[in-house]
Parts: C-alpha cells; structure tokens; sequence
C-alpha cells in the first residue's frame, strides 16, 4: 500500500500579484492529484521546478467559485509527475484580476 501527504497552499485575501510557493519533496513521491478554488476572479495554477515553472502542470485557468480537479489528464505529456527527494517544487498562482482567497491542494504518493 502506498502511503499518500499532501501539501496545502492557502492564501488568505486578494492577491495583487503572482504569487510562488516553494518547498523541498521529503522524499521519492509521485504527484496524483491537484485541487484548488478561489472565492472570485480567476486564477493561473502552474506547477514545475526553478528551472521550468511548468514542468509538471501547464498554466491552468482556476475558475472563481468552483472547484476545479486536476488528474493524470491535466498533467503535462498525461503523465503523473515523478519528484525525487530534496527536489524543489515551484508552485505559482498566477492572480489574474485580484483573485481573492486561493487555496490548492497537492496529493502524493510517497516512494
């Protein structure tokens, strides 16, 4: 059985500009799952590395209001991303027009 973690970006308020997040994979895992909202406007979500701020999800339109699913068929080239451990995982939100209150789950598999 594989266990699973996520990681849980909130934030709070209306953004006036991209923000990025930034954290270290604990270890080998496998991102299976993304799901975000925002409370009004639109958002861009793109999920990938220093190097390619992509590199795992494509720039995608978070709709205001609705909970938006990401799953292998959201994920670049439709595969689920492969992350070793101590990799650097970029995820930035793009703000649109004053996103307000962004929250974005990342689900993994760990090993």
């Amino acid at each position: 059985m594989l266990n699973r973690f996520v990681q849980t970006i909130c934030i709070p308020g209306a953004l006036s500009a991209d923000y990025v997040a930034r954290f270290t994979a604990p270890t080998n895992c496998t991102l299976v799952h993304v799901s975000a909202y925002c409370t009004t406007q639109d958002a861009t979500l793109r999920i990938g590395t220093a190097d390619d701020d992509d590199a795992y999800l494509a720039a995608t339109t978070i709709t205001n209001a609705d909970d938006t699913e990401l799953d292998l068929d959201d994920f670049v080239d439709d595969v689920y991303p492969r992350i070793e451990e101590g990799d650097v995982v970029l995820v930035t939100v793009g703000h649109g027009s004053n996103c307000v209150d962004f929250t974005c789950v990342l689900t993994f598999n760990e090993g």
